[in-house]
């Protein structure tokens, strides 16, 4: 069974591997999630060799140089800063980052090219009483802190789309945050694993970290394949690229990257003085824009657009929406639109058009986006709420 699981999860990879090299988007990002699944097929291909009895028949093949777990953690940094359009490391920076990795990689082939006797030296003497547990949990310590910076830099980005965008969806990345989820399971797995004596060294059994390779490789996949797909249908179409966001919906590709580059542009501008203060008239000058052109019906609405109605700098926007509200640019055009469905279901246009249909109206653009907004304006849901005051008008 486990050698079943294994030669799965290789082809798994080598597929996945394929369909990150086939999309054209983001070919530099996905150049290090390649690399990534790289360094699973090469520890899923060790595994293989032990299960098989393949290194017992052939111990030349000792410490062939497929193990590079130490790689795992900077490349998937590395992935999600490209992901985001945000610049990586500089060269030397980016050395040091790989370095534990290829010093990994070396070790084993420096050993690989030792004679049988001087291998098996190595192998019972340094490599395998310390070298071996030292490589492991400096491996599981490293995608630890990686995956921190990770969280760190996705929550940073959150603050700035939601900042900066009444849509978030296109910019999202709840991609990546999936990502980083599963391999935070993946390490909680790994180290459990660690704590119990010979659990990595009992042939002929199904490993949870096998499996949890196997998924993550498989997901990996589905994800590349189903933005190629979207792209593909959409080009046949009317021409313009698409790609799908965690719902399903598909965005356009181009207006995710202008958004995205928006965004970037903003998280680089200088802070506003320490010595700027609070204007309750440019609030309301803001707000009267925003209620007069109706600006939060239109559900691609960003802050440049409304800065730019108003006529002032976005930075000052943004600060003076922070400032006068408490919340962000997206909580802030979600309160208008949820206040324009509780004013229609009172009116008692829910007769005509369904909850979905007033949510559209109001500026939303998903479902999933109106429950959640509604439930963090009003503590309900929209059905619920509109049972108690539909027809109160």
């Amino acid at each position: 069974m486990s050698i079943v699981l294994l030669l799965f999860a290789l082809v798994a990879g080598v597929f996945t591997m394929g369909v990150l090299l086939a999309q054209r988007a983001h070919r530099q990002a996905n150049s290090w999630l390649i690399l990534v699944v790289l360094v699973f097929l090469g520890s899923l291909t060790h595994n293989l060799l032990l299960e098989t009895g393949v290194y017992e028949r052939n111990q030349w093949l000792y410490f062939i140089p497929i193990n590079g777990q130490l790689l795992i953690g900077p490349m998937l940094w590395f992935y999600v800063l490209r992901m985001l359009d945000l610049p990586l490391p500089d060269k030397h920076l980016r050395v040091a980052h790989l370095a534990p990795g290829f010093i990994q990689l070396t070790v084993h082939a420096c050993a690989f090219f030792l004679n049988d006797d001087a291998k098996y030296h190595f192998w019972s003497e340094t490599y395998e009483p310390w070298l071996k547990p030292l490589f492991f949990w400096a491996g599981q310590l490293g995608l630890v802190i990686y995956l921190f910076l990770m969280h760190r830099t996705l929550e940073r980005w959150r603050g700035i789309t939601e900042a900066q965008f009444s849509d978030i969806r296109p910019v999202a990345m709840r991609w990546l945050h999936r990502l980083v989820l599963l391999f935070a399971l993946f390490a909680a797995v790994a180290v459990t694993l660690g704590f119990i004596p010979d659990a990595y060294h009992q042939t002929g059994t199904v490993l949870p970290t096998d499996v949890m390779k196997l998924f993550i490789v498989c997901s990996i996949g589905w994800q590349g394949y189903r933005q190629v797909e979207v792209i593909r249908v959409a080009s046949s179409g009317n021409g313009q690229r698409a790609e799908a966001d965690a719902s399903g919906s598909n965005v356009a590709v181009d207006d995710a990257a202008r958004m995205k580059e928006t965004a970037v542009e903003v998280l680089d501008l200088p802070a506003l003085p320490a010595v700027a203060k609070f204007d309750p008239a440019l609030l309301a000058r803001i707000t009267t824009v925003l209620e007069e052109q109706g600006l939060y019906r239109q559900p691609d609405l960003t802050l440049v657009d409304l800065a730019q109605a108003v006529q002032l700098p976005a930075k000052v926007v943004s600060a003076t929406i922070n400032s006068g509200t408490g919340g962000t640019f997206l909580s802030w055009v979600n309160g208008y639109r949820v206040e324009a469905v509780k004013a229609a279901i009172i009116q008692g246009e829910q007769r005509s058009k369904s909850l979905l249909g007033l949510a559209l109206d109001a500026g939303f653009n998903a479902k999933s986006t109106f429950n959640r907004a509604f439930r963090e304006h009003e503590g309900c849901s929209p059905s619920d709420w509109m049972a108690r005051h539909a027809g109160n008008g």
